[in-house]
């Protein structure tokens, strides 16, 4: 996403370069700025929505507590995780150490 970003910026800019005049010049820069502007705001919405997936996601959110060693915090997410999956050893064990934290 971040190449093809750059590959219009980069056309835009090309093209202005070309342009005869130096309002053509002028539009056709601040037209590639707006673009670049609007792609900037585009890959900001889809980190938003990455981030947002993984906080929904009660494995990557259970692993991600446990490595803060959150474990209270963790023992919903990783309650979760582990019905899902119960074979994974990372999950399994991020699930004992919240069980154990929660019954302190």
């Amino acid at each position: 996403m971040k190449n093809e970003i750059c590959g219009v910026v980069l056309v835009m800019v090309l093209c202005a370069a070309g342009c005869s005049g130096d309002k053509d010049a002028t539009d056709a820069v601040e037209s590639a700025a707006d673009a670049a502007e609007d792609a900037a705001g585009t890959v900001t919405e889809a980190a938003k929505g990455v981030v947002e997936e993984a906080k929904n996601d009660p494995m990557k959110r259970c692993l991600e507590l446990a490595a803060e060693k959150k474990w209270k915090e963790a023992l919903e997410p990783c309650t979760e995780a582990v019905k899902a999956n119960p074979d994974d050893l990372a999950i399994k064990h991020a699930f004992q150490q919240a069980q154990a934290a929660a019954q302190e």
